[in-house]
This record gives C-alpha cells, structure tokens and sequence, in this order.
C-alpha cells in the first residue's frame, strides 16, 4: 500500500486522536494498516477490531510495543484501556465501519481499474483465469486466499498500491446487504456475476432471492461501469432484462444465440469439443458497431466451467481494447491449480473424479461436461451422492440432479445415500428405462459397480465431501477390469 498520512485516515475514519497532547502525532505517515496483532510491522496501524473469539482491543498496548506507529480503538472501550503517555491512540465509533470506511476512502485515490467477481460457484475460478488473461498488460492486485467479505475485501484494497493498473476483487456474502456494503466500497469499474446457485438458499429463502442479493453488486458502479453476465443462468437473463441505463452491459454464453440486444459485448463459445486435459472451442466476439471476429481457443483444461471462466476475462479485455490474441495466447498457458473434475484414464476407464464437493450447479455442470467427453461413443456412467447442507430445499435440488442425469444422457446411475436416492428417483420418474442402482453403503457400490464397469466407459464419480466418494474413483482406478459385453 502506499503510505497513509494521519490528516488522511481521520478523514476517511471520522476519528478523534485522543493521545498525545498538543498533536504530537500528526507527522504521523501508516505504511500498513493491520487487523491482527500477530502481523505487526513497525510503522502500522493497528485496528481494534472485534470478532467473536477475540477482541483487538485486549492487544492494543501489545501492538503499539511491537512497533504499530498508533491505534484506532472505539470510543467506548478507550477508557477502559491503558497507554504510555507518548502512545498515539486515534478514537472511532466503530473500529469495522472505520475499517471499511478507510479503504473506501483509499480506493478513491487509486487509479486501478477495479473489477469484482460474484456468483453461487466459481468466483476464485473466475478471478484465477482473469488475471491470467490480464496480467500480460497490466499491473495486477488481487484479492488473497478467501478474504472476500466485510473485513477482507478492505483488507485487500488497503493492500495495493498506486502502481497497480487493476484489481482483482472476489465478493462473498451470507445474506442481503453484505453485497451492497462491499460494492459501495470498492467502486467496481466492472463487475462479474458467474451465476445464481443454492448456496445461501436457506438463509436466504429462494433463488430469486439470492439474486436479489447479488444484484447489490450494483449499488456501488457507475453508469459507464460494465457489468458481466453468465447468459446461461437462467436467473441471471432475468437480471439482464432490469439493466437499462444503470451500467453497460456484457454477455457471455456456450450457445449460439445471443439473447439480450442492449448489450454491449458479446462473447460466445460454439463447436466446443472436450478430451481428458484439453478444450477446443470457437470463440465469437460481437460488439455492436466495433471489432467482431472468431477465434479457434484451446485450453489446457478439463470442464467446461473453464470456458465459462475464461469468456468475462476476455470481455474485460475487449472492453479496455486490449490485444485479444495475446489474452488468448495468455489463457492457452493457464494451469488450474485446483482439484475439480480431475480426469483418470484407467483400465480402459475414463473416470472424472470430481468428489471434492457437490451442489446442484457443480452437478451439473459435471454431467454436461462429462456428455461432451463421451460424445454418444461411450457409455456414460453416473455414480452420485448425497449433497448436504441444503436444508429445506435439499429434496428439491436432488430431484433437479436427477432430472440433469437423464438430460445429459447418462446410460446408468448408481447412487449413494438418502438424499442419493432421490436423484435415482427424480431420473426414473423422467427415463424409467434408465437402469438405476441405490445404495446405502460405498463398499457395496464399489462392488457393484466393479462388476458393471466395460471398457470405453466414462464415469462421474461425485459427492459432498463427507461421503468421500474419491474411494470410488480410486478402486475404479486400481483394480483390473474385465471387459463385459453388455451389462446394461
């Protein structure tokens, strides 16, 4: 970050210096602002915040020993707490609305373009191919780890300096106005919404309502400011046909038409074909009244949630006339560092091992990914679970997982657990010749499914954590298959 004066954080933080006398602090220049007294670097500030564990103010006096240049405690507790004479103490109401309200103040004296992604799924996805596409023109600041919510994301902003050219901003929320907070604090420039999911469901009661929530992402833009839309959300067309004037808007989509007229970008993938470590894809660009053109992409990625990933990176590219080819080149180098949809190629098995996690997105996005790679040559198979902490919308959501198995044209499904069954269910009552197996224990799918396996199959072994469905993907991937003729 760049260096802070004191006349500047008081501004911005609405605080009183309650020591020393006679202003004795205010040369006072912060070159960090720290949260944690563990982090302490001489020459910081340090804020008080308080947190459910652990109250900062208890380490106020520690922090000013280790080196902090000052303080910034509340108000209400500045009484309570003991100082040397000569220790530089700034009061506030409200050590976290100080907080934020200094890395408002600070982003506007940044000259970075700030974007901000959002969404149900694929926010650090997002984000991590974004500043691959990005980083090859500019100066990049990004948001680290998961700080994305009311004490991360200033934390973030309060970190980059006027030599960035961009930043990179992940928004999380639990619930509605946590959205409105964080985009009224960064002033994004552009904003990304990757799509509306069951996460948030039940503390939020509905879709419609999480969309409500995401749409805060607003609150905070200008109306030359863009924000980005999946167009193969069905919530987020929803959101797209309420933007008027309000910002510009962008598209991008995995289909050939390009539904909303009033936007200003359009990026399409078409003639996508998928293999184990590899998607090839035709990418349209269309801009009214600009550059249009098509592009062949490869992507050294399994899982076309990447390709979903990579389009609003290459709109903000668009946007700001950068080279395209060299975004592309920039996203053709891109190496996923995490673990979905990992591809195992064994006993003439192909096996997408994706049990990291499970929601109804990831599900089917999983099953439409795994569609591709078989291409209506292989015999697809579905071996899925139980996807927890859905609450009251849990058997619903199955029941939308079940009805995906048969739209993405599973030739079989086994499934584990009770909230299992109900995907095998769902898919009966849509296909009821579709062969389906329920199972309560994974031993005894393992067994069956050893047995049932052929060679040429390609398998999608998925489940919430707990169930550790990875055992599946292992002994698949272990043990020699023979061969079966048909054991549909």
């Amino acid at each position: 970050m760049a260096e802070l004066k004191l006349a500047d954080v008081l501004g911005w933080s609405g605080g009183h210096i309650m020591q020393p006398p006679d202003f004795e602090c205010l040369h006072l220049l912060f070159n960090d602002i720290v949260t944690d007294s563990r982090r302490i670097t001489p020459g910081c500030l340090f804020i008080a915040l308080r947190g459910a564990r652990y109250d900062g103010h208890e380490f106020a006096g520690e922090a000013l020993r280790q080196g902090a240049s000052a303080v910034m405690v509340e108000l209400r507790s500045f009484p309570e707490l003991h100082f040397q004479g000569s220790d530089c103490v700034i009061a506030v109401d409200d050590t976290l609305q100080a907080l934020q309200d200094l890395a408002a103040g600070y982003r506007r004296q940044l000259p970075a373009h700030v974007i901000v992604i959002s969404g149900s799924v694929g926010k650090t996805s997002t984000r991590e191919m974004a500043a691959a596409c990005l980083r090859p023109f500019w100066h990049l600041h990004q948001t680290a780890a998961n700080l994305n919510n009311e004490i991360g994301l200033p934390q973030t902003l309060l970190q980059a300096s006027p030599e960035h050219e961009a930043i990179l901003l992940e928004m999380g929320m639990r619930g509605r106005g946590e959205i409105s907070l964080l985009s009224r604090i960064a002033a994004p420039d552009t904003a990304i919404l990757t799509g509306i999911g069951w996460s948030h469901v039940e503390r939020l009661g509905s879709q419609a309502a999480i969309l409500e929530a995401k749409a805060e992402v607003l609150d905070g833009m200008s109306a030359d400011g863009l924000l980005i839309l999946n167009a193969d959300d069905s919530w987020l067309n929803q959101l797209a046909a309420r933007i008027d004037d309000q910002v510009r808007l962008a598209g991008f989509t995995l289909q050939d038409a390009a539904p909303w007229p009033q936007a200003k970008i359009w990026l399409r993938a078409v003639n996508i074909k998928m293999r184990a470590g590899e998607l090839r894809f035709t990418l349209v660009i269309d801009r009214p009244l600009q550059l249009t053109g098509e592009y062949d992409v490869s992507l050294p990625l399994t899982g076309l949630h990447h390709i979903r990933n990579f389009l609003p990176a290459l709109a903000v590219a668009l946007d700001h006339d950068l080279d395209i080819n060299r975004a592309i080149a920039a996203a053709s180098a891109f190496r996923n560092i995490g673990s979905r949809q990992r591809i195992l190629r064994a006993n003439q098995l192909t096996i997408m091992d994706d049990a990291y996690n499970a929601s109804p997105e990831s599900m089917q996005a999983a099953l439409e990914s795994l569609a591709l790679m078989a291409g209506g040559r292989h015999r697809m198979i579905a071996v899925l679970g139980d996807m927890l902490e859905l609450g009251d919308f849990a058997a619903d959501a199955h029941r939308q997982v079940g009805e995906a198995v048969v739209r993405y044209g599973a030739d079989s499904l086994f499934c584990l657990g009770p909230l299992g069954r109900l995907i095998g269910e769902a898919a009966r009552e849509s296909q009821p010749s579709l062969p389906t197996r329920f199972f309560d224990h994974r031993d005894d799918l393992i067994r069956e499914l050893m047995a049932y396996v052929q060679d040429g199959d390609h398998i999608l072994v998925k489940g919430s954590r707990a169930l550790n469905m990875e055992l599946v993907a292992e002994a698949l991937a272990a043990e020699p298959s023979d061969a079966k003729e048909n054991n549909g």
